[in-house]
């Protein structure tokens, strides 16, 4: 045997040595690599589910935004709607007339109103994925208030609706005029799934949709008109001029020139001959009248194209929101039949007067009770006039009285004894009046006398001011501040009327002559709706949160806007502006004498109008283009009235509505799969 030297063997296991570490450090290079391969992956699985798991999350989010917002509207609108078909005289809006709401009778009657509120949220969420930029994510909502969503049934998720339900509230009085409200549930589940790729998760929320029924008040109108022709039978048109804000109706029909312009919805019941309580003739006007085209019944009348294309030639109302039509067959919206209701308020925790008044002045003060623009802390109230004192007098007279005897013959012999006679007679005296009144901001009414303010006391509990003033009669002169200079013809030199944190109701049984300024001292908006070149653009409000309101109601009269009288104090300022909900239950809110004297400018009014015929406010002159007489409407609707803020005590809807939409939620899971 030959030996190789030991270099060489020395060689050869170091060279075996060598392969085995990097077959060693290859192994292990290997390992190393899977596991980072399975890291990554893991990771992007990980990624994967966070960013699904945050698009359903933001999709549900979203649709709780539109749950909490432009539904509310929708649901309000078809709960009215439905609820319009049960008898108003039950105890109960939904669920009978016992003493309590029957449990399967609620369900039963909301059945309609969950299956067509199904149909709005599918027709909106069925058809939604939303799409992240630059991403091939998505995201797939769905609400379900029935057992089955956008065709798919609820217990894919091992769940189930409950049924609906009423949680709180009083029941009607026996002939169900009372608004008393009442609270009821309908539950929802909502889904929203985040998908990428193969990665999907979602989260499913649980809640309900309360809602608050009750009548309505007719402040949520920023017009509404019984008749809507004026009181001498005269068409009334809407024209390029027409801007309004907010709700739009009439118990009759509307004509329209060209094009006027419309915020919110616009209703008509088509009654032909509209009276106080019913309507009387039928419903046979239940359509619009289009200049030049004449008059199209609801049945001829396309969904949307004589309000968008102008089928009718030139002539058509604009709807600024896409998805309110008009509503040519609404239900008949009955008037109050008279003011009692304000009265017995009035009397008992509010200030009353029985009689004429020659004015009724509101300002906003200091407690000393003079102008305070300010953050005031105090709402002055002065009555000035006359007032009939009746009191019962006995009063004596002397009066012959004849007596009769028979003489010793039987024949009848007569003679006269004069006597005092007396009885209790009501007489009625007229005596000047004059009274300031003041309310503080936690609501104690107050009276001066004798230079100290005090509790006014008397038959009245003036405990807590109620908001009402009522005059048993008419009123003279409505007024806030006096301008300085008194010639001023800008309402910003004027006083506020009426102080940030008040709520008052004027009420007169006969007229009222509005002949000052009544502004807030915290206006809800800023400006009203502006035609331009290109369009309107719409009212801003934007100090929605302020408290401060006032209502201005006639039972059987007229609201003048004082104007061409010979006394100026019966005369409103140039550009008069009124915040206020006008109404008048029997006449119109009209400028007095409004085809006489010259043009006063603008009525610039923040609020809404109510009125059983629709009130002329000038006449236009053809040659200048301008107005000839009398005042210019320029309206601004109030959007708290949309919102369920009245005025204290304001007349309200014989008819039930929705006060509030609640949306709440009481639960929530995540799943993937």
């Amino acid at each position: 045997m030959q030996l190789k030297p030991k270099s060489m063997n020395s060689k050869g296991v170091a060279i075996i040595t060598a392969l085995a570490l990097l077959l060693v450090v290859s192994g292990l290079l290997i390992m190393i690599g899977a596991s980072s391969l399975n890291q990554v992956k893991n990771s992007n699985d990980n990624l994967a589910i966070t960013q699904t798991l945050a698009l359903a999350r933001g999709g549900a989010n979203l649709a709780a935004r539109a749950l909490g917002g432009e539904f509310k509207a929708s649901f309000a609108q078809l709960i009215e709607n439905k609820s319009s078909s049960f008898n108003t005289s039950d105890a109960w809006v939904f669920g009978g007339n016992g003493n309590k709401p029957n449990p399967v009778s609620v369900i039963n009657d909301l059945q309609s109103v969950t299956t067509d509120f199904q149909a709005q949220l599918d027709a909106v969420f069925c058809s939604t994925n939303v799409t992240p930029l630059n991403s091939t994510a998505k995201v797939s909502l769905r609400v379900y208030v029935t057992e089955t969503s956008c065709t798919k049934s609820i217990t894919n998720y091992g769940l189930k609706i409950p049924s609906p339900r009423f949680i709180s509230g009083q029941s009607r009085n026996s002939n169900g005029a009372e608004a008393v409200p009442q609270t009821y549930a309908i539950p929802y589940v909502m889904v929203a799934e985040g998908s990428s790729g193969e990665y999907k998760r979602n989260i499913i929320l649980q809640g309900e949709y309360q809602f608050t029924f009750g009548r309505g008040s007719f402040a949520k109108y920023a017009l509404f008109t019984n008749v809507h022709t004026s009181s001498s039978g005269g068409a009334i048109w809407f024209t390029d001029d027409t801007l309004f804000d907010g709700p739009v109706h009439t118990n009759q029909y509307f004509r329209y020139y060209r094009n006027p312009w419309f915020n919110s919805t616009v209703t008509s019941a088509g009654c032909t001959s509209p009276q106080l309580t019913v309507c009387s003739g039928g419903f046979g006007k239940k359509g619009a009248e289009f200049y030049a085209s004449g008059f199209y019944s609801q049945n001829n009348i396309l969904p949307s194209s004589p309000f968008v294309n102008n089928s009718y030639g030139t002539h058509g109302p604009i709807m600024n929101q896409a998805n309110k039509t008009p509503d040519f067959g609404s239900g008949y919206v009955v008037l109050p039949q008279n003011s009692n209701d304000q009265k017995t308020k009035a009397q008992a925790n509010g200030i009353y007067f029985n009689g004429n008044i020659d004015q009724v002045k509101l300002w906003a003060c200091d407690d000393n009770g003079n102008e305070d623009n300010n953050d005031a802390d105090f709402q002055c109230v002065k009555l000035e006039g006359q007032q009939n004192i009746v009191t019962i007098q006995n009063v004596c007279q002397t009066v012959p009285v004849q007596y009769y005897y028979y003489d010793s013959k039987g024949k009848k012999k007569y003679y006269t004894v004069y006597e005092q006679q007396c009885n209790d007679v009501s007489v009625t005296t007229t005596v000047p009046y004059t009274e300031n009144y003041r309310i503080g901001k936690n609501k104690k009414l107050e009276k001066l006398s004798s230079g100290t303010w005090a509790n006014p006391g008397g038959i009245q509990d003036k405990g807590q001011f109620n908001g009402i003033v009522y005059v048993d009669g008419s009123i003279q002169q409505l007024t806030g501040p006096s301008r300085s200079p008194s010639s001023s013809t800008n309402p910003d030199n004027a006083g506020n009327a009426i102080a940030g944190f008040s709520k008052l109701t004027v009420v007169a049984k006969n007229d009222i002559r509005i002949t000052g300024d009544l502004k807030y001292e915290s206006p809800p908006c800023s400006s009203g709706p502006v035609k331009t070149s290109s369009g309107v653009t719409p009212a801003v409000c934007n100090n929605k949160s302020v408290t401060n309101i006032l209502g201005v109601y006639v039972d059987d009269g007229d609201i003048l806007i004082g104007n061409n009288n010979a006394s100026s104090a019966l005369n409103a300022p140039y550009n008069v502006t009124i915040n206020a909900v006008l109404m008048s239950g029997k006449g119109s809110v009209t400028v007095e004498n409004y085809d006489q004297g010259s043009a006063r400018g603008d009525v610039r009014l923040t609020g809404g109008l109510i009125e059983y015929y629709y009130g002329a406010f000038g006449t236009f002159n053809a040659n200048t283009g301008g107005m000839g007489t009398g005042y210019s409407r320029k309206f601004t609707y109030d959007p708290r009235m949309s919102e369920g803020i009245s005025p204290p005590f304001f007349p309200t809807i014989q008819n039930d509505e929705v006060q509030g939409v609640f949306v709440t939620s009481y639960g929530q899971r995540e799943q993937i799969y």
